[in-house]
């Protein structure tokens, strides 16, 4: 799977003592279920690496409305 790769990400960052750059995650974006890891490159640019693709959606499909105190809001891990 996928995820296995920005744990592998983690884990050689760890083994080269440079887990400072990690901003955040691993996560899972909720909207889109993707995992993610933001990083920053040495010119403090953040980068996001991000498996499988995001879910663009049917038009066809009812809208669905993310309250900021809704906890599907926010980015969970291994859900």
């Amino acid at each position: 799977h996928e995820k296995h790769n920005i744990l592998a990400i983690c884990d050689k960052l760890g083994a080269l003592r440079k887990s400072d750059v990690i901003e955040r995650g691993p996560g899972r974006h909720g909207v889109s279920n993707a995992f993610y890891l933001y990083l920053r490159d040495p010119d403090g640019h953040r980068v996001e690496i991000y498996t499988q693709d995001y879910y663009t959606g049917d038009p066809d499909n009812p809208t669905v409305t993310w309250d900021v105190h809704d906890n599907q809001r926010r980015d969970w891990w291994g859900n």
